[in-house]
């Protein structure tokens, strides 16, 4: 071993060999390595391999006695990396044990944080007690869970991707990507949350429960639920009267709505009307075909009602299923809009037969229209402008 030194630079340097139960520089030693510089500066320790090509490094590697490594290494310029996490003119920390890699920052107020950039801006902060910020770092209303903030970015702050996945629809977002969250407006906030798929279901929205409820007032609940609110002041309230709860919509268009009334609204457009059509008698059919046969009272005009399940099939109300899939137990879902036109052709088809009989008895039987209207006035019923005009 030789000891060499320029005189008056404090430098050393040792070539050989050193069996020793400990060196110190700077100070004296109590492990097998204690150096010390005092200064009002950075005390660096240099390691340099200056060599430009494909494999240098220059590291610091620990190993036990398992002969696992962890290590502490910069790539050259020229380096080639051999894996996702080496790259040229890179640093990484990496280990190879069983144990895996651990970093903790365990002062009680000890955060973890990640920067990048020039001007080393944090990105990723792990807070002391166990909060997670991107692009933030606090949150007065979380202790655990995760924040993210984008900043003034208009764009996906949150995507869900998968290998298995190529839906095509690339204008909207990248086409592995299955799901995603951003703003709905971009200058005032509201949460959208988007699924994209090769097949049929884009977003399914699910709740499991344990507790069944079976209330039907105001203080129902169920396992998936919907709510509403207004903003006041700094908290919030219910909507106010006639204001929407929820839409439906095709695409831009609102196509059901509900609102804080309970009503719902819906678009009818090019439902058509069914005046061609015997409606009672179609109605009777959805009763005859579809309700429990013990709750049906059969009379002897069913008889004039045929074909129930057909009827119900060409006027819209149900769907056609083939026979081996209700074999299964498969049915039809009732169309209730559909539905709904055939009661309201009903009662106008009625109020005509009604309107029928009574002209057929103001001819012939004398002042029965007078008698008509004025019981109709005495029980508080509507007047019948058809009548009138005859009287």
């Amino acid at each position: 071993m030789a000891w060499t030194g320029t005189p008056g630079t404090g430098s050393i340097v040792m070539d050989g060999t050193l069996r020793a139960t400990g060196v110190g520089i700077g100070m004296a030693p109590s492990n097998i390595l204690d150096i010390t510089q005092t200064q009002n500066a950075q005390s660096v320790g240099k390691l340099l391999n200056a060599n430009a090509s494909t494999l240098a490094q220059a590291s610091w590697q620990l190993q036990n006695n398992a002969s696992s490594v962890g290590t502490l290494s910069l790539t050259g310029s020229g380096y080639t990396p051999t894996a996702t996490w080496d790259r040229a003119d890179g640093t990484y920390l990496a280990a190879n044990g069983a144990g895996g890699l651990s970093i903790s920052a365990y002062h009680a107020s000890g955060v973890i944080t990640l920067h990048t950039g020039s001007s080393h801006t944090e990105r990723l902060r792990l807070g002391a007690a166990g909060a997670a910020y991107v692009n933030d770092t606090a949150n007065a209303n979380m202790t655990i869970g995760g924040t993210w903030n984008q900043g003034a970015s208009d764009d996906e702050i949150g995507a869900w991707k998968s290998s298995d996945i190529a839906h095509g629809i690339t204008d909207n977002t990248e086409t592995d990507t299955y799901g995603i969250i951003k703003k709905v407006v971009a200058a005032s906030g509201g949460i959208l949350v988007e699924g994209y798929t090769e097949a049929t279901i884009g977003y399914y929205l699910g709740g499991a429960y344990t507790t069944g409820n079976t209330t039907k007032t105001a203080a129902g609940r169920a396992a998936v639920t919907i709510n509403a609110w207004k903003k006041s002041g700094t908290g919030l309230t219910g909507p106010g009267a006639g204001e929407n709860l929820l839409a439906v919509l095709s695409s831009t268009s609102a196509r059901f709505i509900v609102d804080q009334e309970g009503d719902y609204h819906y678009d009818g457009a090019d439902g058509g009307a069914f005046d061609g059509e015997d409606d009672a008698s179609i109605a009777r059919s959805h009763d005859i075909a579809l309700a429990n046969p013990a709750t049906v009272i059969r009379d002897e005009f069913d008889r004039y009602v045929s074909d129930e399940k057909d009827t119900l099939i060409r006027s819209g109300v149900i769907q056609y299923i083939p026979p081996e899939r209700e074999a299964r137990g498969e049915r039809s879902l009732v169309n209730g809009t559909q539905l709904q036109r055939v009661h309201n052709g009903a009662i106008w088809q009625g109020r005509l037969i009604d309107c029928a009989i009574a002209e057929a008895l103001r001819k012939t039987v004398p002042g029965f229209d007078v008698a008509f209207i004025a019981e109709l006035q005495r029980t508080s019923l509507p007047e019948i402008p058809m009548l009138q005009q005859g009287v």
